[in-house]
């Protein structure tokens, strides 16, 4: 993946990230899909995962910008180093996926969650969480 592509990948998964969040903010109802097993509602995460330190805004904030801060090193790192070409789609998604949520935290001060996949119902995630664990995982692997 060259940089182009991988600044591309980057806004790409921003943009659809921002578009989901939109779409699930525009509607109120619960919707079932595969016999239960995925549910789409929207819902809003004031802390980091699964509410932690709720009522902590400014940590919450600090935190997600000293982490946004590492991803884009790591992206820098996986554009300029020829040895790293192989971890940019990784960066790409992780950069997506931190601008993400970084972007609804300082906006918004919550986070729009929009899915739950069973076994674990109570548990809402949106796609940059979901760009952030696939990013991670591919840049640890490649």
């Amino acid at each position: 993946m060259n940089c182009p592509i991988t600044f591309i990948t980057a806004a790409a998964g921003f943009a659809a990230d921002r578009f989901l969040k939109k779409a699930a903010s525009g509607s109120d109802c619960k919707r079932t899909y595969l016999k239960d097993k995925v549910t789409i509602k929207k819902t809003t995460n004031k802390g980091f995962a699964m509410n932690k330190c709720e009522g902590r805004r400014g940590l919450v904030i600090a935190v997600s910008i000293v982490a946004f801060l590492a991803v884009v090193f790591l992206f820098g790192v996986a554009l300029k180093d020829e040895k790293s070409r192989g971890k940019r789609p990784g960066a790409a998604l992780l950069l997506a996926g931190a601008l993400g949520n970084l972007y609804d935290r300082i906006r918004h001060g919550f986070v729009v969650d929009y899915i739950s996949i069973a076994p674990l119902k109570k548990i809402f995630f949106n796609l940059a969480d979901v760009m952030i664990a696939a990013g991670a995982l591919l840049y640890l692997l490649l």
